[in-house]
């Protein structure tokens, strides 16, 4: 007996493109549409002003601190804690007693 196949289907290729409406630095500097941008292009292509920011508008003063009406009372500290073992007893060192 043969064996069997699977069946296999494939989609139909997508095609993607830009919104119509969004168009090409290119298409947009090329007034005329020949494909070519000419020096009268460029110079009105470059003569609009850009923005490259939101524009400033009047905000109001941003205080990076504590606000005035805050008072705290001065720190105090504790004597730091000791990480030394307690200091030995003074030895001293004789010869031994006669008997």
């Amino acid at each position: 007996a043969a064996p069997a196949q699977a069946q296999v289907s494939y989609a139909p290729p997508a095609t993607y493109a830009a919104p119509a409406a969004s168009m090409s630095a290119f298409e947009q500097m090329d007034a005329n549409h020949d494909g070519v941008i000419s020096r009268q292009e460029f110079a009105a292509a470059s003569a609009q002003p850009v923005t490259y920011a939101a524009p400033m508008t009047a905000q109001p003063a941003v205080t990076y601190g504590a606000p005035q009406y805050m008072t705290t009372a001065a720190p105090t500290y504790a004597q730091p804690a000791s990480y030394l073992p307690e200091p030995m007893p003074a030895v001293t060192y004789a010869a031994p007693q006669p008997m």
